[in-house]
């Protein structure tokens, strides 16, 4: 995405957050992410989590994302944030590893790197970013 594209979705998804709007539950915590996308990238679960132990599941995502020879990252971001959200929202309430793992290879197949980085921490309500709500409101 480019700057003013995560600009934009940070700010709507912190302001739907911070109203009380949206509360999203993905049921997915880092170990689960890092079999799930280990899975899609066919790659070995056992080095994503060692590279967790630094700790950014977003950042490790990214990195197994970038150097996946079976599933490799767009070059130029094509998703729309109304994409993403579309991801996020069927993504919610999903309980099957089966159901999450289709929807995040979907979102993957769409994504550069930085794209499927900054979905991963929507997941996770972590941004990251450094700014409280009323920073970037």
């Amino acid at each position: 995405m480019s700057l003013k594209k995560d600009a934009a979705l940070v700010k709507k998804h912190s302001e739907l957050t911070q109203t009380g709007v949206v509360k999203r539950v993905y049921n997915l915590q880092s170990k689960q992410l890092t079999k799930v996308f280990s899975e899609i990238f066919n790659v070995s679960q056992e080095e994503m989590l060692e590279d967790l132990e630094k700790g950014d599941i977003a950042e490790t995502v990214r990195v197994y994302f970038e150097s996946s020879k079976f599933l490799p990252p767009v070059k130029k971001s094509v998703l729309t944030l109304q994409e993403v959200d579309s991801f996020l929202e069927e993504l919610e309430g999903q309980t099957t590893e089966e159901a999450q793992s289709s929807i995040l290879k979907r979102a993957a197949q769409k994504s550069t790197g930085n794209d499927l980085k900054m979905i991963v921490r929507l997941i996770k309500g972590d941004l990251r970013i450094n700014a409280g709500a009323k920073h970037i409101m």
